[in-house]
């Protein structure tokens, strides 16, 4: 086997003109131009014999060199006096130890063989009286020497990493702007108040660190761009997410993994599927093998478009690459199943998490609770957060959130506030979600009174703020219990406070005047709606279909059909068994039945149930 070679003598000092001295008498080495050592070389040589420590006396000897090419630990003997050398300058390393290892080499530092230790003499440690009088000042050579070297002053970067653990972004982008040309911050702490920046959602301040890199004279990394490009994306700015990736091509930076991941991220925050794909495979044209965090960043584009096969596509892709789904993989799966109303899909992904090996995390523990609630399944919601706190994993704020809207969901509202209470000793503060869950909760079950007293609680005890989910709930509570003159009330002090409107506050306005009959004031309300610009779903559509059913006007439910349609949308399932039902329960079984038949014909929108 061919052992490792010990790094070269240095450029400047020739082979044949240096001689190695083996007696450890403190001779003058014989060759080229004499080199005399100084007159402690007799202490010196004293301090080593007493310390039965014998000098290198040929670098060359490979039994000196341990495997990976450095002195071994026994034969480096560490000095202070060695110039502190940046740890990307490797070379100058191995330089600095080949100018130790030649005795009576002189390089303006030292003339006899280091030594280390206290009982070592101070004539030993300081060949001359001139270097022994310099320790004082050796603080400062220090500093100088770092930034000629590229290292920076350690005091200086600790205050700056200081300020951003402080959240003092300002002060600390000053430091750095005061200091600039100085040489006394790097990459990395730009960096690091980059990413802290955007953490921070400070987009301004994060572009102004982005220039400074260029004003203080420094090279932007492809760490500097992954970063920047995820903040535009995670703040809406798609198209300066692409720019800044263009930029980083044209700079010939060569983007990794992480870069990907984050313009997948951008594409898919803009529900820009296709171009969050093509961006996937030109990674992998390009040689760049996607990593788990590049697959999970597609996997969320697939989740928040609702294509739920895609996304189990892309995670089977992902594990025939050989890459091992993580916790976020399962995550985003689980919340795709809930978001999809698929429980036994989000149970089945969450088995073979735990076969896996796999420790599910608080966030995919509360979306499962929240895919039994949406399912209505409220025990097993339970039995999900009792294995939650079974596997140790304390509760947050959103499972118990998750578990408020499941009672809500199955009219339990006495139990929703059991839980409500078990935040409070939990030492959670209930969030404004909490509240909107309770009165949902309440208004589910017919207990409007109740709904009222959780919103004074939210506002004066919390000091929470109502907003457009409060109202909304708050709506549909007043509706529900049969008071569409406090519906419209709230909708009234809903506007005054500043609170846009949204289609789920229309139709839960539309749902009040079903119970109440007024299907005129529902119509004005459809008006209303189109005017704000706001568009109808299916919600709205089964909504007023039902309201001109329970009045005893299906021609205007058809009318409604059809004029709802011209927004793209199509009577679904719902719609027909509203229709049907009403029909039914008229006496007008060829009507019923010819709907049915045109239900079966549409199966392009629908499938006829049981």
């Amino acid at each position: 086997m061919v052992g490792f070679l010990p790094p070269p003598l240095p450029s400047r000092v020739k082979a044949s003109s240096v001689s190695v001295n083996p007696s450890n008498t403190g001779a003058a080495p014989a060759g080229g131009a004499a080199r005399v050592l100084d007159a402690n070389a007799a202490a010196t040589a004293a301090a080593w014999n007493r310390r039965s420590i014998e000098p290198i006396s040929n670098p060359y000897d490979m039994s000196l060199w341990s495997n990976d090419g450095h002195l071994s630990k026994r034969n480096w003997v560490e000095s202070e006096q060695l110039p502190k050398i940046a740890p990307s300058a490797r070379y100058a390393l191995d330089e600095s130890k080949q100018n130790i290892l030649v005795e009576g080499h002189v390089a303006g530092v030292q003339t006899t063989p280091f030594q280390s230790g206290s009982n070592v003499p101070k004539a030993a440690k300081y060949p001359t009286a001139a270097a022994a009088g310099e320790t004082g000042a050796r603080s400062n050579q220090r500093n100088r020497g770092n930034k000629a070297q590229g290292q920076r002053p350690k005091g200086n970067s600790r205050e700056l990493e200081g300020m951003i653990r402080e959240r003092k972004f300002a002060e600390a982008l000053k430091i750095i702007e005061e200091t600039r040309g100085r040489g006394m911050f790097g990459q990395r702490q730009l960096n690091a108040l980059l990413n802290a920046a955007g953490k921070a959602g400070n987009l301004k301040l994060a572009e102004r660190v982005f220039d400074e890199f260029t004003l203080s004279g420094l090279r932007r990394d492809v760490a500097t761009y992954s970063i920047m490009v995820s903040i535009y994306g995670k703040l809406g700015a798609m198209e300066k997410a692409v720019h800044c990736f263009a930029q980083m091509e044209y700079e010939d930076v060569k983007a990794n993994a992480f870069t990907y991941s984050a313009l997948i991220e951008a594409y898919g925050r803009k529900g820009m599927v296709k171009n969050a794909g093509k961006s996937f495979q030109k990674m992998k044209s390009t040689g760049i093998e996607p990593n788990v965090v590049a697959y999970n960043a597609l996997l969320k584009v697939f989740v928040n478009a609702s294509r739920l096969n895609d996304a189990f596509e892309h995670v089977e892709e992902m594990e025939r690459s050989g890459k091992k789904p993580d916790v976020i993989t399962y995550g985003t799966l689980i919340d795709a199943c809930s978001k999809a109303r698929d429980v036994e899909r989000a149970f089945l992904v969450f088995n073979k998490m735990r076969q896996m090996r796999v420790k599910p995390n608080k966030i995919c523990y509360a979306s499962l609770i929240d895919a039994c609630s949406k399912a209505r399944q409220v025990d097993r919601a339970f039995t999900v957060m009792a294995l939650m706190k079974q596997d140790k994993i304390l509760p947050d704020i959103f499972a118990y959130n998750a578990l408020i809207d499941a009672c809500g969901r199955a009219k339990l509202v006495d139990k929703a506030f059991e839980v409500k209470e078990e935040i409070v000793g939990s030492g959670l503060k209930p969030d404004k979600v909490t509240f909107n869950a309770l009165i949902s909760a309440c208004g589910r079950a017919r207990d409007l009174p109740r709904a009222y007293e959780v919103l004074d609680t939210m506002i004066q005890e919390y000091g929470y703020v109502p907003d457009r989910h409060t109202y909304n709930a708050l709506i549909d509570a007043c509706g529900k219990a049969n008071r569409i003159d406090q519906a419209f009330e709230v909708y009234r002090r809903m506007n005054e406070s500043g609170t846009r409107a949204c289609a789920v506050t229309y139709n839960a306005l539309i749902d009040a005047c079903g119970r109440a009959k007024k299907l005129d004031v529902a119509l004005n309300l459809t008006k209303e709606m189109w005017k704000n610009g706001i568009r109808p779903d299916n919600y709205t559509l089964n909504t007023l279909v039902a309201v001109c059913c329970r009045c005893g006007d299906t021609n205007a439910a058809y009318d409604i059909i059809a004029r709802i349609q011209a927004f793209g949308v199509q009577p679904d399932d719902v719609t027909y068994n509203i229709l049907i039902d009403a029909t039914g329960k008229r006496g007008d079984l060829e009507k019923a039945w010819a709907l049915f038949e045109d239900m079966g014909h549409r199966s392009k929108w629908f499938t006829p149930n049981g």
